[in-house]
């Protein structure tokens, strides 16, 4: 019999991304002969000279923001909590509205505008400013991506599925993608599964392979292979065998005494859903974490509970 049990979980995510821009340009002036260091410095000259005014803005623009973003207390300008980041910001988006006057269809600097917005609180001017960009060039996979975060965060699952996998689609080894469309599968499994947009077995193989390419393309990295073998318990029909055998091996290299026990228990608790209670027993002697006290009492529960069972037959 399969059983269900909550999931022993350590790790969330929030996903959340931004893209800075920097530029480091000088030049000078001399009359004597140049050196390779005023050479670069001309360089560097032609290099300014070649921006259009239009780009000049931007570059300024951006400056101001990475001031702001510096700031120790931009963490509350949600609510604008302090009046010096209120002034800086609305600076900025004042010489956001005036450049777009005059550039209205630059969707790279509408990209930049939005995850500024987003980042100062103002989820709905950045969602719109998203939209905006998506109906002048709907082949930007960041734009679908930052689209579906702003929607998922609404409450908006099957639009922000949508999305996620509209960029996933463009660009299919992006690890930011990938982990938002597992994000998203995950807590909106019940708006998306059992036929409302998904089949099971297409949300099983959706939800795998996200993990699985994580993975792949980092198996060095431990934290990923843990997150592909807890997304076993998130399937509607999870290979239970492949699960403990990716358990077994993060215990290989796992040297941490806490670190192992959380690998343990996990281990059991794939061996109740094979039906190797004996087995999943022996294992828990040893999980003797606090924090895994509650995990352990719920499989051995359950453990107790076939075997009742299996008398009375």
């Amino acid at each position: 019999m399969s059983v269900k049990i909550n999931n022993i979980r350590i790790i969330r995510y929030v996903i959340c991304t931004f893209i800075t821009c920097f530029f480091v340009l000088s030049c000078s002036t001399g009359k004597k002969l140049p050196s390779a260091k005023d050479d670069l410095k001309h360089q560097q000259k032609r290099s300014l000279n070649s921006f259009t005014l239009g780009e000049r803005k931007i570059l300024d623009i951006i400056k101001l923001q990475d001031d702001l973003f510096a700031d120790p207390n931009i963490n509350n300008m949600g609510a604008f909590a302090h009046s010096e980041l209120q002034t800086k910001a609305l600076r900025i988006e004042a010489m956001w509205r005036t450049y777009f006057l005059e550039n209205p269809n630059d969707y790279s600097a509408l990209i930049l505008y939005g995850k500024f917005l987003r980042r100062i609180g103002q989820s709905e001017k950045a969602y719109n400013t998203f939209l905006k960009a998506d109906n002048i060039e709907p082949n930007i996979p960041v734009v679908k991506q930052q689209l579906s975060a702003l929607e998922a965060e609404d409450g908006q699952v099957a639009k922000a599925f949508k999305h996620i996998k509209q960029a996933l689609a463009m660009d299919p080894n992006n690890q930011t993608y990938l982990t938002q469309t597992a994000y998203i599968l995950v807590a909106g499994k019940n708006k998306l599964a059992n036929g409302l947009v998904l089949s099971n077995k297409e949300y099983d193989t959706l939800l795998t392979d996200c993990y699985k390419i994580i993975y792949q393309q980092n198996p060095s990295d431990k934290e990923a292979k843990i997150r592909y073998a807890q997304s076993f318990y998130d399937l509607f029909e999870p290979d239970w065998q492949k699960a403990l055998s990716l358990w077994n091996e993060i215990l290989e290299v796992s040297a941490l005494n806490h670190e192992r026990q959380m690998v343990k228990a996990n281990i059991a608790r794939v061996l109740v859903e094979l039906n190797r209670d004996a087995e999943a027993e022996e294992i828990l002697k040893s999980v003797n974490a606090e924090n895994l006290q509650r995990a352990k009492r719920l499989l051995l529960k359950e453990i107790e509970r076939v075997k009742n069972t299996n008398l009375k037959k």
